[in-house]
């Protein structure tokens, strides 16, 4: 599977002999940060402007200067350390196997090694901010490891996140969907964030639907609906607040329960 709709970036000989070691397979989709204006390069160009003002006024009087210039050191070692920080992350890159996801810095140098047996709960998210402009959606994608290790994908943005982390909760899902299908068989309940989930239904907070009265479950950006036959809406929660969405979606497809975005 080939999720890269453009050039597929070269993946380093050293990289696929890495994933081939963990077990982790080809590598079948390659991501990288997006280059956008950071708060790191913000620094760099206010930092850069406090340096040559320092410069100037040391040209001026000894006191102002020795003072100010001080201040200018500072601002130039921030400058420094955003356009350091930029250039790192420029070099990070994301390799997406079969088995598990490759975090590597300098293109090569790996990271972290993520199995998706690792993943305890995937976010896939938008947040939506308002402003002049009207309404704007920011994607967000944020991992739970099984060791409490939270991972935020999108932050700094990846040049093609949404595409990325969309495989990533694919095959989380794939992964974890026989343990909860098993678990919720043998009559255990299980917790996706504030919806809880039995083999007889699922609640949300003192709103509890049976799946034979469920009539469907709508998903959008912001929030994910479920509906009751005849009754309208049952409850909706924000999907920013639900673990694993696509497995619950999975549960409900299962109990043949219409799943609509």
């Amino acid at each position: 599977m080939r999720l890269y709709r453009g050039a597929m970036l070269p993946v380093p000989h050293s990289i696929i002999t890495t994933a081939g070691t963990l077990g982790f397979g080809a590598v079948e989709h390659v991501c990288r940060q997006a280059w956008v204006p950071t708060f790191s390069l913000s620094l760099s160009f206010f930092g850069g402007l406090g340096a040559l003002f320092g410069w100037a006024t040391t040209l001026t009087t000894e006191t102002d200067g020795i003072v100010v210039g001080a201040i200018s050191a500072l601002c130039l070692l921030i400058a420094t350390y955003g356009v350091w920080d930029s250039i790192r992350l420029r070099n990070r890159r994301f390799y997406l196997c079969a088995g598990g996801l490759l975090i590597a810095d300098r293109v090569t140098e790996l990271r972290r090694p993520i199995a998706w047996s690792e993943v305890a709960a995937v976010r896939r998210y938008y947040l939506a901010t308002y402003s002049g402009n009207g309404q704007e959606l920011h994607h967000r994608c944020r991992l739970r490891l099984t060791d409490g290790t939270r991972i935020n994908l999108e932050r700094p943005p990846l040049s093609d996140g949404e595409v990325l982390c969309a495989a990533v909760e694919a095959r989380v899902a794939e992964a974890l969907l026989p343990g909860v299908a098993g678990a919720l068989g043998r009559g255990e309940t299980v917790r996706f964030g504030p919806i809880v989930a039995d083999q007889h239904g699922v609640a949300h907070g003192g709103t509890r639907l049976g799946w034979e009265e469920a009539a469907g479950v709508r998903v959008r950006r912001v929030r994910v609906r479920f509906f009751r036959r005849g009754g309208g809406q049952a409850f909706s929660a924000r999907i920013r607040d639900v673990d694993n969405l696509a497995v619950l979606l999975a549960v409900a497809a299962q109990h043949r329960i219409t799943v609509s975005a």
